[in-house]
């Protein structure tokens, strides 16, 4: 069967160069301090304690302010799409928005172009800036080409697993002595397929989990920039970041491994971080990594 065959040793060279290959954000952001983690859990916190906002919208109202705040975002998002185009798609110079009848503060990026905000957002956010935080944060995941990434960190994940798993088994079978002409040997064949299929899912969960949580963090990086050159107020965008830390209601001040965005308070610290970098860049264009 594999005896001939020295699978082992290909796979874990193949492996090697697999994992290099991972695509991984430009823009790293800086890790917290205990201090600033400890100062976001006091606010959020404090946050917990008060009633949140909430209004009734109709679906048209929701999509008009969605709309609304979207065409003032478009022109800064161009902008900076231009300015990073070593990271930007060309189709990201145009975004497709819709407003989702969802009672839940959430929003995605999908497709090359495409961003779904739920009509959540628009009824229990206080300040536009909160609203175009989180429209920006989504143009943010096109703008750096994070679909993509994630695709491509996805399908070889699938492929350095699936090797790892077709290694494994060449292992555990390697002196099995079965000849399917004269006996059973499914067993052998089950029991290959259900390594391999393991490896295979294992990494695609791990690929996908190694970038997410630094591409949500890069991300946020990238939308203190959008809204700064929209003179939206940086300030009362991350009353967004306070709400979502409030929702989520996790007792976790730093993200593990497990994690697929930065937790409340690590998010709440990073962003403020960025604030304070866009505030004393006098270009006011992102920094190169």
């Amino acid at each position: 069967m594999l005896e001939n065959f020295n699978i082992k040793v290909a796979s874990i060279c193949f492996a090697i160069v697999l994992t290099a290959s991972c695509t991984a954000p430009s823009y790293q952001v800086a890790r917290p301090s205990d201090a600033s983690i400890s100062e976001a859990v006091r606010e959020i916190s404090s946050a917990k304690a008060n009633p949140s906002y909430q209004r009734n919208l109709s679906m048209r109202e929701a999509r008009g302010r969605v709309e609304t705040i979207y065409a003032r975002l478009k022109p800064s998002a161009q902008y900076l799409c231009r300015y990073l185009a070593e990271r930007s798609p060309a189709s990201c110079l145009d975004w497709q928005v819709a407003v989702d009848d969802d009672d839940e503060f959430n929003a995605y990026a999908t497709g090359s172009n495409e961003i779904v905000m739920f009509k959540g957002i628009a009824e229990r956010s206080r300040y536009d800036e909160e609203v175009a935080y989180i429209l920006a944060h989504e143009l943010s995941h096109h703008m750096l080409n994070h679909i993509r990434e994630t695709g491509t960190n996805q399908l070889i994940g699938n492929v350095l697993g699936t090797l790892v798993g077709l290694a494994a088994a060449a292992w555990v079978y390697e002196g099995v002595d079965c000849n399917p002409r004269s006996q059973d040997c499914d067993y052998v064949a089950d029991g290959i397929q259900g390594m391999v299929d393991i490896g295979s899912n294992a990494g695609t969960f791990i690929a996908n989990r190694k970038y997410s949580v630094a591409q949500e963090s890069e991300a946020d990086w990238l939308t203190a920039y959008i809204l700064s050159h929209a003179d939206f107020s940086l300030i009362r965008a991350r009353e967004a970041v306070v709400h979502m830390a409030v929702i989520n209601d996790s007792t976790s001040t730093r993200s593990s491994f497990f994690d697929s965005h930065p937790v409340g308070p690590e998010r709440l610290s990073q962003f403020d971080t960025a604030i304070q970098e866009v505030l004393s860049n006098v270009s006011g264009n992102p920094r190169a990594p």
